[in-house]
């Protein structure tokens, strides 16, 4: 019994196996999530390093007394996830 067969009969309202549902329900035009306006966002600077931006103090962010300024892009882009979500969670 192959994986998709397993799926099908596990799940009787399933007409296509998993990931085929996934691929058909899914639209790559429209965004996964509604689009809001956070608060932090990274932005970069001159020296080709890259800045947490905290858009309601107007001032680069900290996290844990942390300065997120002179990034790396992937380091900054994750501290600012990070930020996001704990002012999502404080907000709600």
């Amino acid at each position: 019994m192959t994986s998709s067969t397993w799926m099908m009969r596990s799940h009787p309202n399933l007409r296509y196996p998993r990931c085929m549902t996934l691929l058909i329900g899914r639209s790559k035009s429209l965004p996964s999530r509604p689009a809001r306006a956070d608060r932090y966002v990274v932005i970069p600077e001159p020296a080709g390093t890259w800045t947490v931006w905290d858009e309601l103090g107007n001032e680069p962010g900290m996290l844990a007394g942390a300065l997120l300024s002179g990034l790396a892009k992937i380091r900054a882009e994750a501290a600012c996830g990070i930020l996001n979500r704990i002012h999502r969670m404080n907000a709600a």
